[in-house]
C-alpha cells in the first residue's frame, strides 16, 4: 500500500493469538493530511475528483488520480478495501471522492492492517492513533463527509468506523494518558520527556 505506521506493538491476548496494534502517532501532525494526487491536481483533474461516486461506480478507478494520473505511480487501493472491511456502499450519500481528505490515510493504513492479516503475521490487527487532546483539528469532520454524520459521530475516527464492515474499528489513544501512566511505571527513566520536550517543544 505504500504506507507505513510509526509503532507495531506485538501481544497476546487471552486465547495465545498473536495481535498486532499498528499505532500512528500524531506528535506534530495536526491531522490525518489530504490525498496527495487532490492536493496537487489542476482544477481540472480536481473536477474528476469531485464526480467519483464510489457506492455506485463499478470501476472509480477510471477516475481517480491515484491510478490514472499522469506521471504519478498507478494505485491499487480500490482493488482491496473490499477485503479490508471498507463498505463502499456506505458512502451513497456522498457524490464525490470520500478519500480525498483524512479517509486518505486512514484507509491506506487498514489496507495495510489487512496485508498483515493476510500474510499470516496475526490474525488480529488493529490500528490506533496517537495525538494530544487539544488538537481538535485531528478529529474536525470535512464538510464533503459531513453527510455521513450522526448524533453519535464525535470525530473523524467515529466516522471512518461507521463505514467499517468486519474490521476492528479504529481507536484513539491521547497522548496525555500515555505520559501519566508511563510516569507511574516504577524503575523508568525520567530522561525521555525532558528529551520529547527539548526535541518538539523548544
Amino acid at each position: 500500500t505504500r504506507s507505513s505506521m510509526h509503532i507495531a506493538f506485538f501481544w497476546e491476548n487471552l486465547a495465545d493469538e498473536t495481535c498486532i496494534t499498528l499505532f500512528e502517532w500524531k506528535y506534530t501532525e495536526r491531522n490525518f493530511g489530504v490525498c496527495s494526487a487532490f492536493d496537487k491536481a489542476s482544477k481540472e483533474e480536481k473536477s474528476r475528483c469531485l464526480s467519483i461516486n464510489v457506492a455506485e461506480d463499478q470501476n472509480p478507478t477510471s477516475s481517480c488520480l491515484l491510478t490514472t494520473g499522469g506521471d504519478r505511480r498507478s494505485r491499487r487501493y480500490w482493488e482491496h478495501m473490499e477485503a479490508a472491511g471498507i463498505d463502499l456502499k456506505s458512502f451513497t450519500e456522498i457524490s464525490e471522492c470520500p478519500f480525498r481528505g483524512p479517509f486518505y490515510q486512514i484507509m491506506r493504513q487498514f489496507l495495510l492492517a489487512e496485508y498483515v492479516r493476510l500474510t499470516g503475521t496475526a490474525k488480529n490487527v488493529e490500528v490506533v492513533s496517537i495525538g494530544f487532546s487539544g488538537n481538535t483539528n485531528m478529529h474536525t469532520i470535512p464538510q464533503h463527509l459531513a453527510d455521513l454524520k450522526d448524533n453519535e459521530t464525535k470525530g473523524v475516527m467515529d466516522l471512518w468506523n461507521k463505514v467499517l464492515n468486519d474490521a476492528p474499528p479504529m481507536r484513539h489513544i491521547p497522548v496525555e494518558e500515555i505520559v501519566t501512566q508511563i510516569t507511574e511505571v516504577e524503575g523508568v527513566d525520567p530522561g525521555w520527556r525532558e528529551y520529547l520536550h527539548e526535541r518538539y517543544m523548544d
